[in-house]
């Protein structure tokens, strides 16, 4: 056989073309290509994941501050520290509120508030219609601690559907509520009050028993010898 006529080469001399090795390099360039095209998806994947993150971030930074402002303003008008800005009545001004004299939500609210509530509620319950062991049972209002979570989901729903209106939906505020506040909400509920086991009939709260004064007092001796050994060794 000539040089001419190797199986690498035509009888003119010219290189041979294999078919199969063609078709096997056409096939492992696809793959790679295809391969390629998936990488760069998932990597836009991530970036959009990142760039939602930062977004809802962006938007509790944002929600963070403004409740900070709220609280400079409410000082510099003599509005005391009471959170939420719930003033305390009969509270020494910049004192800590006292939790007897500063009034809850279920309190404060007037008939119209609760009712306002109570269709909310309602609105909620059969609009997002959440699994049994989420649901809100009829008899919430007995319960209240429920009543107070309830009040405070609405207030910030609230909140996150006007920033949303006015910024023509475009803004975080909504998915930030349902994220953060719709279903932790809602689990803690269940979770954490006796509200869980009315499911068939209402079960009244059972509210812990006070303080024990013995014990309260044994500690505040304590705390005052500490404090009184503690001024006598400065002071010496």
């Amino acid at each position: 056989m000539t040089e001419k006529d190797s199986p690498e080469t035509g009888p003119t001399g010219a290189a041979r073309v294999d078919p199969v090795r063609t078709f096997s390099r056409i096939d492992r360039l696809e793959r790679d290509a295809a391969a390629q095209q998936a990488h760069r998806e998932q990597l836009e994947q991530l970036v959009k994941k990142f760039a939602l993150r930062v977004k809802s971030d962006q938007g509790e930074l944002e929600q963070i501050l403004a409740g900070v402002l709220r609280r400079l303003e409410a000082l510099e008008a003599g509005g005391g520290p009471a959170a939420g800005g719930v003033r305390a009545t009969g509270a020494r001004q910049g004192s800590t509120p006292d939790p007897g004299t500063a009034l809850p939500w279920s309190a404060r609210a007037t008939e119209q508030d609760w009712r306002d509530l109570a269709a909310w509620v309602d609105w909620l319950s059969a609009h997002y219609a959440p699994q049994l062991n989420l649901r809100i049972w009829p008899c919430w209002p007995a319960h209240g601690g429920v009543a107070e979570e309830l009040a405070a989901l609405r207030a910030a729903w609230c909140a996150a559907a006007q920033a949303d209106t006015q910024s023509a939906g475009t803004g975080p505020d909504m998915a930030y509520w349902h994220q953060m506040w719709l279903w932790p909400t809602l689990e803690r509920i269940r979770q954490h009050y006796m509200f869980k086991s009315c499911e068939s009939d209402h079960a009244p709260d059972r509210p812990g028993r006070p303080t024990d004064p013995a014990a309260l007092a044994t500690r505040i001796d304590a705390a005052s010898t500490t404090n009184a050994a503690s001024r006598r060794s400065s002071e010496t």
